[in-house]
């Protein structure tokens, strides 16, 4: 999020916005002029006991809008993954602060946890705006809250912004061998979180069938499990005979070394069987690495098969294996792709945009 916060608070001082950042230690410094940072969250994550880490956040919670009520802020923007105890405990302390509260969904799925109704329902009484990334998170959320008869405030789409601030592409060859792989050989990556959703194991199952036709093919594993087990993905690949032809890097992948996967992609494949929205696909278009993902409705917003990067029948392996061997097939046509998708997350996903549509939303809480 780190990267995400700053391009947000620099679009919206760009669109006239004064912005004051409450946020973590751990945030990393950039340099913008006009923008107030507050690192009143301190120690929130590592290994320190569950319960202390919530006292520190609570802690920080009330200096930053005690903070914020001080400066007469006129509104808290909050960015939430998921609506629980702790998110309703954020929301009701703003409002007894008499703050306006506008709220980023990141993650419907919540709504339909066990349990969380209640925390649903209660929180979207007390705020002003939603905003949400693409139609599909605003419809659906509306099929959530018809669902669960919860009164809603107004849903605007604001669209994720595009990572080409932070996206610093190397030479592909050297990315490659930086890596340890051939210079010449088709890398495909999957990166990001592992977990069950993400269809990691539909990729194995394409790329089984892949390197029967491009021997020389590379896929390229890189992320942390998250709820998950992944031995049953080293399993397919042992079953499967492919070991060789698989790089594996189970870990988080800090940004700095981020860069070098990226680059290193002939395409980035994303065979997930449910999403919302992706970063992974915007940051892939931003380093000009083709995707290939899913035909889920998230995706189809974005990619224009052929055009931007490619899409294949979800939950197939036999569609995506057809897709990869095509798109690795026609290095013109994939320089080409490449191209489209750089320019397309410029000209769609730009953060100064961003910026001034949400200025509007704020503007309508007045």
């Amino acid at each position: 999020m780190n990267y995400y916060d700053w391009s947000l608070s620099k679009g919206l001082e760009n669109a006239g916005v004064s912005v004051s950042w409450f946020t973590c230690d751990a945030t990393s410094e950039l340099s913008e002029r006009n923008i107030l940072v507050y690192k009143n969250f301190k120690n929130i994550y590592g290994s320190s006991p569950k319960a202390l880490r919530i006292y520190r956040f609570i802690s920080g919670l009330l200096a930053s809008l005690y903070q914020a009520r001080k400066q007469k802020v006129f509104a808290v923007h909050y960015h939430f993954f998921g609506i629980g105890l702790m998110e309703a405990l954020m929301v009701s302390l703003a409002k007894l602060l008499r703050h306006k509260i506008c709220i980023t969904l990141h993650d419907i799925e919540s709504f339909s946890y066990k349990g969380r109704p209640a925390y649903s329902a209660f929180c979207l009484k007390k705020i002003s705006k939603i905003i949400v990334h693409n139609k599909f998170m605003h419809d659906e959320l509306l099929r959530f809250a018809s669902k669960l008869r919860i009164a809603i405030p107004d849903i605007h789409v604001v669209q994720h912004g595009n990572y080409l601030g932070s996206a610093i592409s190397l030479c592909k060859t050297d990315a490659k061998v930086k890596l340890g792989l051939e210079p010449n050989q088709p890398v495909i990556l999957f990166f990001g979180q592992i977990k069950a959703v993400k269809g990691l194991d539909i990729l194995i199952k394409a790329f089984k069938d892949v390197i029967n036709i491009i021997p020389n093919a590379k896929l390229v594993i890189a992320g942390k499990v998250w709820k998950d087990d992944f031995s049953k993905y080293e399993n397919l690949i042992r079953d499967y005979g492919i070991i060789g032809n698989v790089y594996l890097n189970i870990n988080y992948v800090p940004d700095a070394e981020a860069h070098t996967y990226y680059s290193a992609a002939d395409v980035v494949v994303l065979p997930y069987r449910k999403i919302y929205q992706s970063g992974v696909l915007l940051m892939s278009m931003s380093y000009g690495a083709p995707p290939i993902a899913s035909d889920l409705a998230p995706m189809a917003e974005i990619i224009t098969d052929g055009q931007n990067g490619f899409t294949f029948k979800s939950e197939s392996p036999d569609s995506l294996a057809e897709t990869i061997v095509r798109s690795l097939s026609d290095p013109n046509a994939l320089k080409y792709i490449s191209a489209n998708a750089k320019s397309f997350v410029a000209e769609n996903f730009d953060w100064n945009v961003i910026g001034e549509k949400t200025r509007k939303v704020y503007q309508e809480m007045t």
